[in-house]
């Protein structure tokens, strides 16, 4: 990406005028679950895929610089703001496929698992939600990526398919579901995925579960900037009524997650930090809360959630630099009391020193 100065970002922001609605200084705050963060200097929503692929075009032509806005859940945005253009995905569509007879292979990539069990007994506890819903006869659904995730779940499961029930009460979009393989409980979004579809050098380009590189908290996303613009799942064919139930249950356990909060603020511990740290508990809240100590700790307008310590809330007055701050803090306190280099689950976008 060639870097431009301001004149320049400009000037190609009013090209883009001819063919969409562009608005300038955007307040951002209002499209993050966080209610935190500063301005786009330009913003631009899509609402079909065909605005979606011609916007890309463009981009490509113009060599801008750009960060693709979903859910707004699990970033966290400076309060200076993102000065380069912020693209609304806005692209919400579901195509249900064929049926078809596949392998008992599922596509969770290495090494991925990690424990959603709380040391309180029923907070959050998904041993007695969590079974094998796998059917070897699937019908094939595409999403387009500015789907909402709990509308998707809702759909499939009216639809009578199975596979999505594990991520209800997740905020966010397909899209932001694809980019992080989110978790719930045991289960990753990428036990599903079939394909994903990006925009590559303004070309529509279909990417192999094998080639997204799936991994804990990850996908090759994270590491190459492309646009997603759709994915095709594998769905099974099980318990429809069963897999309401679980859908149903989950979302009523998290209902206890603050609002006004990204989630869950940093990844759980690996079985190895747990035993270097001398730990019985893979959950980062247990650490922040029984080691740390830090439960209900406010900086200014943000304070580490009172029900359980993995999650930082905005009381309503926070700034993203509190938000920024506190992690580090308790980061740092992390590394020096206990060596664990904790890692957070969401994204820093237009923070200097993250």
């Amino acid at each position: 990406m060639i870097i431009m100065d301001k004149e320049t970002r400009f000037e190609n922001y009013k090209l883009l005028e001819k063919d969409f609605s562009v608005e300038y200084d955007k307040p951002l705050l209002q499209f993050t679950t966080w209610r935190l963060g500063g301005n786009a200097e330009a913003f631009v929503i899509v609402k079909t895929s065909e605005q979606f692929i011609a916007l890309f075009t463009l981009i490509d032509q113009l060599n801008l610089d750009y960060f693709i806005l979903g859910g707004g859940s699990n970033l966290l945005i400076s309060d200076t703001g993102i000065k380069k253009l912020v693209i609304k995905n806005e692209v919400s569509d579901i195509v249900f496929g064929d049926v078809v007879k596949v392998s008992s292979e599922k596509n969770i990539g290495e090494n991925v698992l990690r424990t959603e069990e709380h040391w309180k007994a029923g907070f959050l506890t998904f041993s007695d939600l969590d079974y094998d819903d796998f059917s070897d006869t699937k019908t094939r659904v595409i999403i387009y990526s500015g789907t909402i995730l709990q509308k998707a779940i809702n759909i499939t499961l009216e639809n009578k398919l199975s596979g999505l029930q594990w991520f209800s009460g997740i905020p966010g979009t397909i899209g932001g579901a694809i980019y992080n393989n989110i978790h719930g409980g045991s289960k990753h979004f990428s036990e599903n995925v079939e394909w994903v579809e990006v925009l590559k050098n303004g070309k529509v380009v279909r990417l192999s579960v094998d080639e997204l590189k799936f991994g804990y908290d990850y996908s090759l996303l994270h590491k190459e900037k492309l646009a997603v613009l759709s994915v095709g799942l594998l769905l099974n064919h099980f318990d429809p009524e069963k897999a309401k139930k679980t859908a149903i249950e989950w979302t009523k356990r998290k209902v206890i997650q603050p609002r006004n909060s990204c989630g869950s603020v940093f990844k759980n511990l690996t079985q190895e930090q747990a035993d270097s740290a001398g730990l019985k508990n893979l959950s980062v809240g247990f650490l922040i809360d029984t080691v740390l100590n830090m439960k209900g700790y406010k900086l200014n307008g943000v304070q580490v959630y009172e029900s359980h310590a993995n999650f930082i809330v905005n009381n309503g007055n926070g700034k993203a630099q509190d938000v920024f701050d506190l992690v580090k803090l308790i980061k740092q306190r992390a590394k020096d009391e206990l060596g664990i280099d904790l890692v957070e689950e969401f994204v820093y976008i237009g923070f200097q020193d993250a």
